[in-house]
């Protein structure tokens, strides 16, 4: 029986042979010396007492060397399997069978503690990225939310500006209205003044008119009474010219009758003489009275001209007065509108003045609600830090689960990168200032901005092989390698089309040579030199990605990160998180 627990043993253990040796030897020595003892203990007690202690002490040591054996196997394969799960987190690997018979109780307590971790973290991962989802949804809508309230705020405050000068115009208006009352008021005054001056305007040239009438009507007399006269003095002249003739002839028949007929000859030159200066008074006259009827005449036509003047001018003036009336019509009008619009501006200014005092409070509220999106946000970004946090202990364990296996093409790619990048430096293809140059010259032309770099155009193929590599489009949105100001070198296949010069499409087709570098998600990224950084975030489109990326070092110089995104549909969730419109226009396009 004995035996043959010992071959159990021995078969269970598996041990090499320095280990079993000494077991066998010890086993052998005492197996030996027992019956030696007995044998030398007739002729020698002392000796046979001796050796009986000798070989039952190495017959115990030996069997305490196999108990020994037995417990420090089974130790040994537990400090095998641990080992790797504590220095690399590999949990990759199966429990190992139960080393022993012996063993099978604890092995098995063992294996089911293994197993439990193992899916403890597996679901501890698989949650960990439903909480990251749900708290980059919760971070997205904080930050539309705290975008909406500051364009609620914005937009509130050019309310209450434009109400402010809305509010600014009533009253300018009003005294406008107040003004143009009192300007119509005395419009009207003036009116009815000039229609007053008007109406006795016209009296007064009605009385001219018919004193210009009378002129006329006497000028025409005069005239009539000059030609009258004139008739008069013809008469006269002949009577004169007749009288001279008589006095000529009777101062000749004197001169015949001499001394007698001399007093009849003074007499007759008198008459004459009297005759002579009839004559002349009488052309004198004629000469007056013909001046007299020649301006008569001119009077008279000035007169009708005149008149017809004075006729015009009465009918001009009666169409002033006319206008005066209807200006005055109208400026009653003006001024009924006028007080019609003054009560409505009055209760305008009550309207307004409403408006703003709910304004303000709606600023206050707003304000209030600004505040609350703020601490949203705040806790949203706890959360995402509290599950980056999470994430990070979770990807330390290697499970073997999708996203153990896309950490390990990570760890992979960025050892042969920078592999082949110390071998282009080794060989002078590469200098170290290039490598880690930050002078950045935009291309000219393009929209959004790409840049090229010292060693943009040198890694470009590099990069580009080592993405085939590892890049698999089934699982991955992207697989990109970028420096730590977070300048992309070449993106994968699907977003490095050719450039064709349309900006629309070139957006999304061409992601090179683009820096990545404006949220604080793509910034801890950029300059992640820690190992694996597990993040979650949302796109401007709404979808959902995760995004590992693991550090480059050259030469113990951290030059950037290789990067991948995956979407959580591959993993058998939802890839996408409600969008709020007001947000998208907030968020950055990232890679």
């Amino acid at each position: 029986m004995l035996v043959s627990k010992i071959l159990m043993t021995l078969k269970t253990s598996s041990r090499s042979a320095g280990q079993v040796i000494p077991f066998a030897v010890s086993l052998m020595g005492g197996i030996v010396l027992l019956p030696l003892s007995g044998f030398f203990y007739a002729s020698n007690v002392t000796l046979g007492v001796v050796l009986f202690l000798v070989g039952a002490l190495i017959l115990v040591g030996g069997v305490v060397s196999l108990w020994l054996l037995r417990v420090d196997y089974p130790f040994s394969i537990l400090q095998n399997t641990v080992r790797p799960i504590i220095e690399d987190g590999d949990m990759k690997s199966p429990w190992p069978e139960s080393p022993s018979p012996y063993w099978s109780y604890v092995w098995g307590s063992l294996n089911t503690m293994y197993s439990k971790l193992r899916e403890i973290l597996t679901h501890i991962n698989e949650h960990s990225a439903v909480s990251a989802i749900a708290a980059a949804c919760l971070a997205k809508s904080a930050n539309d939310a705290v975008a909406a309230n500051e364009e609620n705020a914005r937009e509130s405050a050019a309310i209450a500006a434009a109400t402010e000068e809305m509010s600014s115009t009533v009253a300018s208006v009003s005294r406008s209205i107040s003004d143009l009352q009192q300007q119509t008021s005395a419009a009207s005054e003036l009116a009815n003044t000039a229609d007053a001056h008007a109406v006795n305007i016209v009296k007064i040239m009605r009385n001219i008119s018919s004193i210009i009438a009378e002129s006329s009507h006497v000028l025409a007399e005069l005239s009539e009474s000059a030609e009258k006269i004139e008739d008069v003095i013809v008469i006269i002249n002949d009577i004169a010219d007749q009288t001279n003739l008589l006095a000529l002839n009777a101062a000749i028949e004197a001169a015949r009758a001499g001394d007698h007929g001399r007093g009849f000859a003074v007499v007759a030159d008198e008459v004459r003489k009297l005759a002579e200066k009839t004559t002349d008074a009488t052309s004198g006259i004629s000469e007056s009275l013909k001046t007299i009827r020649r301006d008569s005449i001119v009077a008279a036509e000035s007169t009708a001209k005149s008149s017809d003047s004075m006729d015009e001018g009465i009918g001009a003036i009666e169409e002033i007065s006319q206008i005066i009336h209807r200006i005055k019509e109208f400026n009653n009008q003006i001024s009924e509108n006028t007080l019609s619009i003054a009560s409505a501006a009055e209760q305008q200014t009550v309207t307004v003045q409403d408006i703003t005092e709910r304004l303000e409070v709606i600023a206050h509220k707003v304000e209030d609600m600004k505040t609350a999106s703020l601490e949203f946000s705040n806790q949203a970004q706890s959360l995402s830090l509290s599950n980056e946090a999470l994430s990070s202990f979770t990807t330390s364990f290697d499970t073997g689960d999708f996203s153990s296996r896309i950490r390990e093409k990570l760890r992979s790619a960025a050892a042969e990168a920078e592999r082949e990048m110390e071998t282009m430096l080794s060989q002078g293809v590469l200098t170290h200032q290039e490598l880690f140059s930050t002078d950045y010259k935009k291309i000219p032309g393009i929209e959004p901005p790409k840049y090229e770099a010292p060693f943009t155009g040198k890694l470009e193929n590099l990069f580009s092989l080592v993405q085939r590599t590892f890049f698999d489009e089934r699982q991955m949105a992207y697989f990109i390698f970028e420096n730590r100001d977070g300048l992309n070198v070449v993106h994968n296949d699907k977003f490095n089309q050719p450039m064709t010069g349309n900006p629309d499409v070139d957006v999304t087709r061409n992601r090179s040579k683009r820096r990545f570098f404006t949220t604080e998600m793509e910034q801890k990224c950029a300059r992640n030199d820690q190992g694996i950084l597990q993040q979650t975030y949302v796109r401007d489109t709404g979808e959902i990605l995760t995004d590992v990326s693991f550090p480059v070092f050259i030469g113990g110089k951290h030059w950037g990160v290789v990067r991948c995104g995956y979407g959580n549909d591959v993993r058998g969730g939802s890839a996408s998180c409600p969008v709020l419109p007001s947000a998208s226009k907030q968020l950055k396009p990232v890679s």
